[in-house]
């Protein structure tokens, strides 16, 4: 019978000792020496994926105001909404003519082949080329500092998001509650794996559920 019972200690991976309580407080210390990580959708924590667009060069920057007006009216960006129109570089201005369409990743086109015959592109030069800008809005500061290293893009924090990732958002005294929670949870857990031990029979586990507004274990 004693080996029966060792053989099942070992596999449930319990010590066949009365000492719960050690176990517990060993537990306990662990989790107030952890980290918390946040659990968010992945849209938050992926990186940065891009889609083709023509782009042209701004030739006569007084035709800046006008190109952007047009170019909404006639292509708006569709999905690609977050991205600013025109960039500034050491070479000039550039400016989004509209997203490649299927397989088309040619690396340069001619204006009028992708503006069409109609549209009025005085101050553009003549030559388009194909660039990878965002796809996706950003939603946090990291994904806003990559997506603007491809393109201008706008953003717009969330707040609570953001004291989510910095891991301002519990107090001390909050984070030190929770992790006694924890702890409660990890006993419970101990003592039921202990009585599978000592009658080697399945045993219910045990878990605590507290209302956080309200402090109270139940």
């Amino acid at each position: 019978m004693e080996k029966k019972r060792k053989a099942t200690a070992e596999l449930l991976g319990v010590e066949p000792t009365n000492d719960v309580k050690k176990q517990a407080t060993d537990s306990s210390m662990e989790l107030q020496r952890s980290t918390l990580e946040p659990i968010l959708a992945d849209e938050y924590l992926r990186t940065v994926d891009t889609v083709a667009v023509y782009i042209a060069k701004i030739e006569d920057r007084r035709q800046t105001s006008r190109l952007v007006k047009s170019l909404s009216d006639a292509l708006p960006l569709g999905d690609q909404q977050h991205l600013k129109r025109v960039r500034c570089t050491g070479e000039g201005m550039d400016i989004i003519l509209h997203a490649v369409k299927g397989d088309d990743l040619t690396g340069t086109q001619t204006l009028k082949g992708v503006l069409g015959e109609t549209f009025d592109s005085q101050g553009l030069s003549a030559e388009v080329r194909v660039v990878q800008v965002p796809r996706h809005p950003p939603l946090t500061r990291a994904q806003f500092e990559q997506s603007n290293c491809l393109w201008p893009t706008q953003f717009h924090e969330d707040k609570h998001i953001a004291r989510v990732l910095s891991g301002k958002l519990f107090s001390d005294q909050e984070r030190a509650t929770m992790e006694n929670y924890m702890a409660l949870a990890v006993t419970a857990a101990q003592e039921s794996r202990a009585l599978e031990w000592r009658w080697l029979t399945p045993a219910p586990t045990g878990c605590w559920r507290s209302p956080w507004e309200m402090g109270n274990i139940l």
